[in-house]
């Protein structure tokens, strides 16, 4: 062997921090959904992922559904940081997707709704629409935390009046939270 001695290199591993699993893993990752949305009629309904302005965490949005319970197709528009009509309510049914974790985490997100409101979001972004078919379920292709949105911030789905017909849906919301951490600057002195 002439004296070559070869070292068994250890395996690496690689986590994908933008992976919903590994986020569940740490505790960060939460679900919630709306109660059932009324509109139509020139009434519309929203529901958003609101992340309070002293939250110190950065949202990172993954996954939304829209269930159309009724049987005429609307249009959902996907919004950023818009002002909305209506109060809102906040939604109960919020929870960690791991339930190992004792006590469970705690979002500092939020998710609101509204419904049979009048008016439409202003200012804001809409980033885009999807129009959501009779008696079925939209699922959105996972987003991977793409999508960050820092305190002050929200991520929502307005549900367009179709019609004079009234309309019964749901929103489900998928996000992970990351504490933001202060950054760091060191300056040299004389340029070096």
């Amino acid at each position: 062997m002439l004296g070559i001695f070869c070292k068994k290199k250890q395996p690496t591993y690689v986590v994908d921090i933008t992976n919903p699993t590994w986020q569940s893993i740490l505790g960060n990752y939460f679900i919630s959904q709306t109660d059932e949305l009324t509109f139509g009629g020139g009434y519309n309904a929203w529901g958003g992922l609101i992340n309070p302005t002293g939250s110190q965490v950065n949202m990172f949005f993954d996954i939304f559904t829209i269930t159309n319970f009724s049987g005429q197709p609307f249009t959902a528009e996907i919004w950023i940081n818009p002002c909305l009509p209506g109060k809102g309510t906040i939604s109960s049914y919020i929870h960690p997707a791991n339930l190992t974790i004792t006590p469970p985490p705690k979002p500092k997100v939020m998710l609101i709704y509204d419904s049979q409101v009048f008016g439409s979001p202003k200012d804001g972004v809409n980033v885009f629409d999807r129009i959501v078919p009779p008696n079925s379920t939209l699922i959105s292709d996972s987003s991977k935390g793409g999508i960050i949105i820092p305190p002050g911030g929200s991520f929502v789905i307005f549900l367009r009046s179709p019609g004079p017909l009234n309309i019964t849906g749901r929103i489900v919301l998928t996000w992970w939270e990351e504490k933001i951490r202060k950054k760091i600057f060191f300056y040299l002195k004389n340029g070096n």
